[in-house]
């Protein structure tokens, strides 16, 4: 009697212990859940930057990416699965290279965060031939994000 009352006593403690195990399984999954959607946060910001300096023209594209040394913040709020939201937060600084190229570099930052989480360098091409065609073509030399992100972007080539 005593035996199978030591039994079931050693199977309880063990089944309590996994059953807190798998609790704190969960509890991991969901950080990492939420870690990967503010790094896509940081991802999506810096591509509709990219697509918005692309775009820009003339006058609007030294706002946009102002070039030598100048920077420009463009800020986005997500909402992640938790209910929570993530401000991001892409400065860009330009450089124009040639009279037919723009080299910028981003810089995503979450939530006013001093560590970036994301970092690109892309070289825009602005004339074909010999005719002005601002944003023809986009050449992305280096993006990098979460750990790398903190690095600095390769040059283009």
């Amino acid at each position: 009697m005593f035996a199978a009352i030591g039994i079931m006593l050693v199977l309880s403690l063990s089944t309590a212990g996994m059953l807190r195990m798998v609790g704190g399984l969960s509890e991991v999954n969901g950080d990492l859940a939420i870690g990967r959607q503010r790094l896509r946060a940081a991802d999506s910001a810096m591509i509709e930057v990219a697509q918005a300096i692309r775009s820009a023209v003339g006058a609007d594209a030294k706002v946009a990416c102002p070039p030598g040394g100048a920077s420009h913040t463009y800020t986005q709020n997500v909402s992640l699965s938790d209910g929570k939201g993530v401000t991001v937060s892409v400065v860009c600084s330009g450089t124009v290279t040639a009279s037919a190229t723009r080299e910028i570099v981003l810089t995503a930052t979450l939530d006013g965060g001093a560590k970036p989480m994301g970092r690109a360098r892309i070289e825009y091409l602005d004339v074909i031939g010999a005719l002005p065609s601002p944003g023809y073509g986009m050449n992305i030399c280096d993006w990098s994000l979460g750990v790398d992100g903190s690095t600095t972007p390769a040059a283009c080539p």
